[in-house]
């Protein structure tokens, strides 16, 4: 990796292990089966780092979805940052309706920034990747 995404990557680290202060803020903690989020719409970032395979994916997604639809409208910009280390195929349905939702505040004219972290060999995380991109019709990088 080179030193941009080493620098996101600690920003990303430093997201997680700080105390949230914002009541306004959706942030869920990260388990050995569903990956943390993190939320801001002061800021419009937007983190999801982990695993995801929990045994109800649509469940777990309900409530970033909702905080997305509504805490996120009128904003101009948002940045999200997705390193997902395993997914079930259960995982990649309310994944990809998420992302298709950032696609259409894209289309909105949002100014949308999204990373994608993977390993250097994880061909199927990069895959997906792509996957949500083209579904998605905004710009992973």
């Amino acid at each position: 990796m080179d030193e941009f995404y080493n620098k996101q990557l600690n920003l990303i680290h430093y997201i997680q292990g700080k105390e949230s202060t914002s009541e306004q803020v959706l942030r869920i903690e990260e388990t050995s089966k569903s990956p943390f989020v993190f939320m801001d719409p002061k800021t419009g970032l937007i983190v999801i780092k982990g695993r995801g395979q929990m045994d109800n994916p649509v469940e777990f997604f309900r409530p970033v979805i909702e905080f997305l639809d509504s805490d996120f409208a009128g904003l101009t910009s948002i940045e999200g940052h997705f390193m997902l280390i395993w997914m079930t195929s259960s995982f990649g349905k309310p994944l990809t309706d998420f992302f298709i939702k950032i696609g259409k505040l894209y289309r909105e004219k949002v100014n949308v920034t999204c990373y994608w972290y993977y390993e250097e060999d994880d061909y199927d995380i990069l895959e997906k990747g792509k996957i949500l991109n083209h579904l998605s019709r905004c710009h992973l990088l």
